[in-house]
């Protein structure tokens, strides 16, 4: 997984809470047997197949030995017993230890434990309990059913779903031993590493250090200051995959004089519905340059369609709106919000209709602040 998308997952298991599984299907950076085979790694828990018997048929005990209040504040639901031992279904968030004390104070015996991922888990606790799962797990459900693995909530084995292409688990990475040899001993110099970062003890004493005269500097920018940002963003082709994060590097820095001139010329570009106007028009959308939005709504009365759907298409996603076609609803709403600053729009979507609009709200305002309030683009206005 590319450390890009390790970031996006962290980041919306941040905002949305629940599992961090969770976050990685919603994003579709997994399928359901990677994920339940990298569960089983990191936890050192049985994760059963799909086709357990008791996750489509839950035995009718399940809600005599648990009940539905303690099922959900336990992450946990009683599958089976046998004899002195007490089988629970847990998601990956539930605390095995709170769950081992329950089972012997609650019935005298011992637990073990079958971990579910958290969609999972979801469907088989409405199951048992005669429920309806959250919203969100609905949702998630509806759109990748193949990972959900209980009947009546998702496609099991022998009937695959005919209009999803099954993701293949990423090939194992072969390739020659690299052995690294051996660092060369330095009679005349002691030197340790911090105690703090490694463990080892504080530098005692440097002797023995020959200083050598460096080499005359070379001018070359670097991809981390705000210059090679631009350059990098400026030389990517449209269409190249890379193009949109390159972009959104850019977000930060909107008020510099440097990415200013850029951002006057895209302006130009998208007011004018040239031919190059479309890759103006999604470089601004990238980039959520709010200053951009008179030239977009010109940009909507432009000849070419594919230029005024782009236009149409900047204009929802930097302001987090959706007036269709009708300009002078943009321009309407442009007179009284344009006075504000973007992150006050940002606040407005977290209760718009379309719950696709909130969860952008939410990830731009976690991303401009660094700071997670607890809000859940799924649940009521409260």
């Amino acid at each position: 997984m590319a450390a890009l998308d390790l970031q996006r997952a962290r980041a919306r298991h941040r905002a949305y809470g629940g599992s961090f599984d969770t976050a990685l299907l919603e994003l579709d950076l997994v399928d359901g047997a990677a994920l339940r085979l990298s569960l089983a790694e990191c936890s050192g828990l049985v994760v059963p197949p799909p086709e357990t018997p008791w996750l489509d048929r839950p035995p009718a005990l399940a809600t005599h030995l648990m009940d539905e209040p303690v099922s959900r504040r336990l992450w946990a639901l009683s599958v089976d017993r046998q004899a002195d031992r007490l089988l629970l279904a847990v998601a990956p968030n539930a605390d095995l230890d709170t769950l081992a004390e329950w089972a012997l104070r609650e019935h005298a015996c011992s637990a073990r434990f079958a971990l579910l991922p958290e969609l999972t888990f979801q469907a088989l606790l409405a199951r048992v309990h005669g429920t309806t799962m959250p919203g969100r797990f609905l949702r998630l459900a509806a759109r990748r059913p193949a990972e959900v693995g209980i009947a009546g909530y998702g496609t099991r084995p022998d009937r695959p779903v005919a209009w999803r292409r099954p993701i293949a688990p990423p090939p194992a990475e072969t390739g020659p031993t690299v052995v690294l040899p051996e660092p060369q001993s330095e009679p005349d110099i002691d030197v340790t590493e911090d105690l703090t970062e490694t463990g080892f003890a504080t530098p005692t004493s440097l002797t023995g250090i020959v200083m050598v005269e460096p080499p005359e500097p070379i001018t070359v920018v670097s991809p981390g200051t705000l210059a090679g940002l631009i350059e990098q963003a400026l030389e990517t082709a449209p269409g190249d995959a890379e193009r949109p994060a390159r972009l959104a590097a850019l977000r930060p820095h909107l008020a510099t004089a440097e990415l200013v001139l850029v951002l006057a010329d895209w302006r130009a570009r998208a007011a004018t519905a040239g031919l190059d106007a479309r890759p103006a028009i999604t470089a601004l959308a990238e980039v959520r340059d709010a200053g951009a939005i008179p030239d977009l709504i010109a940009a909507m009365d432009a000849p070419d369609p594919m230029v005024a759907e782009a236009a149409r298409a900047a204009l929802r996603t930097i302001t987090l709106q959706d007036f269709g076609g009708s300009r002078w609803r943009w321009t309407l709403w442009w007179r009284t919000w344009g006075k504000k600053h973007r992150v006050e729009w940002l606040l407005e979507a977290l209760d718009a209709p379309d719950a696709d609009r909130r969860v952008q709200a939410a990830s731009e305002l976690e991303a401009i602040s660094g700071i997670y309030v607890g809000y859940h683009f799924d649940l009521g206005k409260r």
